[in-house]
């Protein structure tokens, strides 16, 4: 398996140093900007820890398959609890009680910290007894947005990959693998970003989001002043849009439910409440039938014969 980032050839380089000679160390500490990649390498490394083929991670066998879908029994995930801010000493606590029982099918347990910097002192404390003795069959994990908030003692025995953001080349080709959209905006969202692709791939949904209720608002106003022609012009970017097409459906519901609640404090309104309630049951008619794989342009176009009805 090819390596899990783009850029970072140092990290990548030390990486696949340590797995070709079966020689991971005992704990990692991954650190870095949101974005960048922490929780993609450190996916990587546990699979890789477990992993029963000759070239590990192979990607192929049982164990990598199992991590892959995050039910492997000897991969354990500490982070936060629910509502709260920090990975407290009972959970760590818990953690080297089962550093110390055997792996149940693969040569070692995997411990993975999800933002360790937010360990309490007395937690990281309890941490540190057993990275100064650990097991031989235990791998830790420890990934924070900085090292610099754990203890120099904690760092001190931890190998540390610092994550950077790839040159704009590299970044780019990534984005172009997965997003279809033009280069210009996957460049844009890049500088936005300072090559940081994981903020570059919020950038876009964001600004996809953005226009999904533009288009929404439009519609919704062009139902009363438009024609259907211009109803159809407003969907045409969302109709090989399937992911589009449901969000403008959602937000599509919402400008009516608020152009309802307007119309009701009797404030002034382009669509009266009769039509807009019949122009909510067909918009959730429409949202209906996507799970049905229905062809986008023929849905889009009852839609706006429907929506044009509701005037009458």
């Amino acid at each position: 398996m090819a390596g899990p980032l783009a850029g970072n050839r140092t990290v990548q380089e030390n990486l696949a140093a340590m797995l070709a000679s079966a020689c991971l160390p005992h704990a990692i500490l991954i650190e870095g900007e949101a974005g960048l990649g922490k929780r993609t390498l450190a996916a990587y490394i546990a699979q890789a820890a477990v992993c029963e083929g000759e070239v590990r991670p192979c990607g192929q066998c049982r164990s990598c398959h199992l991590a892959r879908v995050g039910s492997h029994p000897d991969i354990l995930l500490t982070a936060p609890e629910d509502k709260k801010k920090t990975i407290s000493v009972a959970q760590v606590r818990q953690v080297r009680q089962e550093a110390y029982l055997k792996p149940h099918m693969a040569a070692r347990r995997v411990f993975l910290f999800e933002q360790a910097e937010t360990l309490n002192e007395q937690a990281q404390n309890a941490l540190l007894k057993i990275l100064e003795e650990p097991p031989a069959d235990a791998l830790f994990l420890l990934v924070a947005a900085s090292g610099q908030a754990l203890l120099e003692t904690i760092r001190s025995r931890c190998v540390t990959f610092s994550l950077a953001p790839p040159t704009r080349d590299e970044a780019f080709c990534v984005l172009k693998a997965s997003q279809k959209k033009p280069d210009q905006e996957l460049f844009a969202a890049l500088e936005a970003t300072g090559n940081n692709i994981g903020r570059a791939l919020d950038f876009l949904r964001q600004k996809k989001a953005r226009q999904t209720d533009e288009l929404a608002e439009r519609f919704l106003a062009q139902i009363a002043s438009g024609t259907s022609l211009d109803l159809l012009l407003t969907v045409q970017p969302l109709q090989k849009d399937r992911a589009g097409a449901a969000a403008f459906l959602d937000e599509l519901q919402l400008c009516i439910v608020r152009a309802l609640r307007d119309s009701f404090d009797e404030k002034e309104v382009a669509l009266s409440k009769e039509a807009l309630l019949r122009l909510s049951d067909a918009v959730r008619e429409a949202s209906s039938y996507l799970p049905r794989n229905v062809n986008l342009p023929l849905l889009f176009s009852y839609l706006c014969a429907r929506s044009k009805h509701c005037l009458s």
